[in-house]
């Protein structure tokens, strides 16, 4: 294993170069704190609340324009909710011109910067400001108090954290303390059992750089801070492991990017801060955060940027919800096992060359827009987003299988393209198509068409990778159109298309399957990896309501089942890791976390095993149960006991961990209903997610239940949103069957399970 020249460069900048580096930022910041000073008095509507406390904080860390702060304290101030009445008392309008509230997470961001001026700078704040800053923080918190933000949304949990920590501090206030320490143990629960869950994002994983270490450098408390140093290093680890020094970007798979065609963001003020990039990123505001913390990666965190590396961690409750880097030198190939959202990237290549050209990734397409570049809106904000079809793949090393499948749900209202793009860099020595080598001008537009298994090879320098579509059909159950091309445009990107759409409509679903293989000189040849990989031929039993795919390679076995409604796959093989952050077989993310002590506290222990019959009443509190989800006291409940995740009614939160879980033992396979006793008083609070599973096959995965409003207890059949089932079929041996908190307020009192499928419930 070959160890790289970055670590020698990192330890080097943190020794000699920190200090020039910060040097150097000085007059780019201040000229950004004069450019929001020249919004805020020109009222510009695109003035962000967030950018006034930026701009106060810059100039008061060096000491510069502080006249200008009043009038900057005062407008931030007039972006606030004041109204205690108002469900968003204590947040803030994201933009000057906004005439609501419309981004739930305007609060966290203002006050990153807010709780830095009030902890370094109060003493030179006017009596004015001071008074409006402290009167801002104390609404704030009672905002970040009343949402609780789900621990899978890791960027917005982690700043609501370090929030609450230092609010809480700064007024002295216990509960809003304890609270955010609470919280903060919560996603470390989450984080030890399912790993990062907005995970390998370019930009996110910055944002998240910058919770922690602000968190670390001004938390009084000694715990908070050796936990908080652990979440630094395990993002760190994270960001290191999958950092491609010869392409300079965080490679592979990820969670949410603004930049599909480079994998660029804000994580590259870390990047470059901390020596990982040779050229300079753009700069801005938020680098004033480095006037305050220092979180330079350990020399031992570095020595795991090593040739070749095989990456794997679990992101998530579901149990296909992986992914997998495998890291050579010039050249990486990553998969995700299932879909994230909407700005997702499940399949990629990284390529050595410069960090501005276009990587190699996949794209489901209803917009026309296979370069990620056409911004929509969604919330407060305008972002490019793609489609949410079924997904999953499996990989081994450098071979990959992948499937797609596009559901009703997925699809948009009047859509008049549905597509499935692989983008690729235009910048190849050589392409073949099966063993024709094509010559193109890259200079001109070109279309080659293309038939299911014909196989796409590419040559650069001494690098080499293959795609072919293996299943393509339209609504019709018909073979799609396959297109190799290239339409000039200003990106140097071509491109594999698939063109799944039909303007009449059948009955099935479109659908697409790929293999993936890349490879370098040091493994084998070109001719012989080309060889290979046209040999390679997959066995798929395809129909409407089941794929099953194997393809067996000269390296490997890669198989995938899925079945209808496509909701999660079946069958995957590889298996998917249920690893924190797996580093060629080690789970070192997870022995990172091992010995934090409270996690002991959270260990999913069943205390009892229940045995099924016909009929079969459980009391919601002889669950486990995991915090958030308590047990609480009501005299109209069975036992006058009750379990919830406590909230107001119509207040905003969710918990990903809290839970009630039971091990039921079933004698023989059968069907079953399951109903509950509930109380769920308001459409913010009447649903619930499902898990059921065996120790070996998960049958309902992380499923929603909306129960309705019901303003007393009373039962309710289950019926679940995305499978639509109504009644479980429960193999012979042991089944776990899981409530989580999906909305704060939904309260559980019982439990009843039947094998009477039809009939109503038994009094």
């Amino acid at each position: 294993m070959k160890l790289s020249l970055l670590v020698f460069f990192i330890l080097l900048n943190s020794i000699f170069y920190s200090q020039v580096i910060k040097d150097e930022y000085k007059e780019v910041l201040l000229k950004s704190g004069d450019r929001i000073y020249s919004k805020a008095l020109t009222k510009n509507k695109n003035l962000s609340s967030r950018e006034l406390f930026y701009a106060s904080l810059v100039y008061l860390s060096f000491e510069k324009e502080t006249d200008r702060i009043d009038y900057l304290i005062d407008i931030a101030d007039t972006m606030q909710d004041k109204d205690k009445n108002s469900r968003t008392y204590g947040n803030f309008k994201w933009y000057l011109s906004e005439t609501i509230i419309k981004d739930y997470n305007a609060n966290e961001f203002c006050m990153q910067a807010g709780l830095i001026i009030w902890i370094k700078y109060k003493d030179r704040l006017s009596a004015s400001s001071k008074t409006k800053l402290f009167n801002m923080i104390v609404s704030s918190a009672d905002f970040s108090m009343r949402r609780y933000v789900k621990e899978s949304y890791t960027n917005i949990a982690l700043m609501n954290v370090e929030n609450l920590i230092l609010a809480g501090e700064i007024l002295n206030n216990k509960e809003i303390l304890n609270e955010g320490y609470s919280r903060l143990k919560n996603i470390i629960f989450y984080l030890y059992n399912y790993g990062i869950h907005e995970y390998v994002s370019p930009t996110y994983y910055g944002v998240d750089l910058d919770c922690l270490g602000i968190l670390y450098a001004f938390t009084k408390n000694s715990e908070i801070k050796l936990l908080t140093k652990k979440l630094i290093d395990l993002f760190w680890l994270d960001i290191i492991v999958n950092f491609h020094e010869t392409s300079q970007k965080l490679s592979g798979t990820t969670s949410r990017t603004y930049d599909y065609l480079r994998n660029l963001g804000y994580l590259d003020k870390y990047l470059y801060h901390y020596g990982f990039l040779k050229e300079k990123p753009g700069l801005n505001e938020s680098y004033v955060f480095f006037n305050f913390i220092d979180i330079t990666p350990s020399s031992q965190l570095l020595t795991f940027n090593t040739y070749p590396r095989l990456i794997k961690e679990h992101w998530g409750i579901k149990k296909d919800e992986a992914r997998t880097n495998y890291l050579l030198h010039d050249i990486a190939l990553s998969t995700s096992s299932s879909t994230y959202h909407t700005m997702d990237v499940p399949l990629s290549i990284d390529i050595k060359g410069d960090r501005a050209s276009t990587r190699f990734y996949f794209i489901p397409d209803g917009r026309d827009d296979p370069y990620g570049k056409t911004k929509i809106q969604e919330s407060a904000h305008m972002k490019a987003l793609h489609l949410t079809p079924f997904w999953t793949a499996v990989q081994e090393k450098g071979e990959a299988l992948a499937l797609v499948v596009y559901r009703e749900k997925d699809l948009p209202k009047d859509f008049k393209t549905l597509k499935s793009h692989i983008v690729m860099p235009l910048d190849f020595d050589f392409v073949w198509i099966n063993n024709r080598e094509l010559k193109v001008n890259k200079n001109d537009k070109f279309d080659f068409k293309l038939k299911v298994n014909d196989s796409l090879l590419f040559r650069k320098e001494n690098v080499f990778y293959g795609v072919k579509v293996i299943l393509a059909k339209d609504f019709d159950d018909g073979n799609c159109p396959i297109s190799f091309l290239y339409d000039k445009n200003k990106y140097n990107a071509a491109r594999l298309t698939v063109d799944h759409y039909k303007q009449d409509k059948g009955n099935y679903k479109p659908n697409a399957a790929f293999f993936v293989k890349i490879g370098t000189e040091l493994e084998k040849d070109f001719n012989s990896f080309k060889k290979e990989f046209i040999e390679a031929k997959a066995q798929i039993n395809y129909k409407n309501s089941s794929i099953d795919i194997k393809m067996k390679t000269h390296d490997s076995l890669l198989e995938i089942s899925a079945k209808k409604p496509f909701y999660s796959s079946s069958y995957l093989n590889p298996k998917p890791v249920n690893s924190v952050l797996e580093i060629n077989g080690h789970d070192k993310g997870r022995e990172l976390l091992a010995d934090i002590s409270f996690l002991k506290d959270f260990t999913m222990q069943y205390t009892n095993v229940i045995e099924l019959g016909n009929d079969l009443y459980i009391e919601a509190e002889d669950g486990m149960i995991l915090y958030p989800m308590i047990i609480s006291n009501d005299k109209n409940a069975s036992n006058n006991k009750y379990v919830w995740m406590p909230g107001k009614v119509q207040s905003i939160g969710n918990s990903d961990i809290g839970s009630i879980s039971f091990k039921l033992k079933n004698k023989k396979g059968q069907k079953y209903a399951i109903w509950a006793k509930i109380l769920t008083p308001a459409k913010e609070d009447d649903s619930f997610f499902l898990n059921i599973f065996t120790d070996n096959e998960v049958l309902i995965d992380n499923d929603e239940w909306h129960t309705g409003i019901h303003l007393n207890w009373e039962w309710v059949r289950i019926n679940l949103k995305n499978t639509g089932k109504t009644f479980f079929e429960f193999p012979e041996g042991d089944i776990y069957l899981e409530f989580k908190a999906r909305e704060d307020g939904a309260k559980i009192d019982k439990i009843f399970i039947t094998t009477d499928i039809i009939n109503s419930l038994k009094n």
